[in-house]
């Protein structure tokens, strides 16, 4: 059987069958018969393993038939995790875990993973405050994905003296 939350299947080579998530596919075959089982996750989500006879195996898993066995594939989705930035200042989002945004907004992640945020202002811009999963924690977050989430960082502009610059100086002196 499968089991998953997306379009999953297993392959079964030599056999000529494809089973996707929520059916139970069943074959008679004669004992000493090979049967090759392959998992293939659909776009957003991976196959998190085999229970039953195919227990150890990788994505693919081969059995020899000796008497009924049971197999199952289980998928799960990922949870994603989307992030932004708003406000009239410029900076930008780093991650521990591939994202760099405004380049990469956007990762998929195994449910359970933790990932470290960065909100880093550029010159003459502030970091504000987080908002979503983030919302109260200073410029660096923390994240622990369960399901997918989404948060936006907010920068905004220093305000700048008489000279056009922001280091709080009074002008022309």
């Amino acid at each position: 059987s499968v089991q998953g939350n997306g379009e999953d299947t297993v392959e079964g080579m030599l056999i000529g069958m494809t089973c996707a998530t929520g059916e139970t596919c069943s074959r008679t075959l004669t004992s000493g018969s090979s049967v090759s089982l392959r998992a293939i996750p659909s776009a957003g989500s991976f196959f998190a393993g085999w229970s039953g006879a195919c227990a150890d195996g990788g994505s693919s898993c081969s059995l020899t038939m000796s008497s009924a066995q049971t197999v199952q594939a289980t998928f799960t989705r990922y949870a994603t995790l989307t992030v932004a930035r708003a406000g009239d200042g410029v900076g930008y989002i780093s991650g521990n875990e591939g994202i760099l945004c405004p380049i990469d907004c956007s990762e998929d992640f195994v449910p359970g993973t933790t990932v470290m945020l960065s909100a880093i202002a550029s010159t003459g811009s502030s970091f504000d405050s987080w908002s979503g999963v983030c919302a109260g924690q200073g410029h660096i977050c923390e994240v622990t994905l369960t399901e997918s989430q989404s948060v936006t960082a907010s920068f905004r502009t220093n305000p700048t003296d008489d000279d056009g610059d922001d280091d709080g100086g009074g002008g022309n002196t």
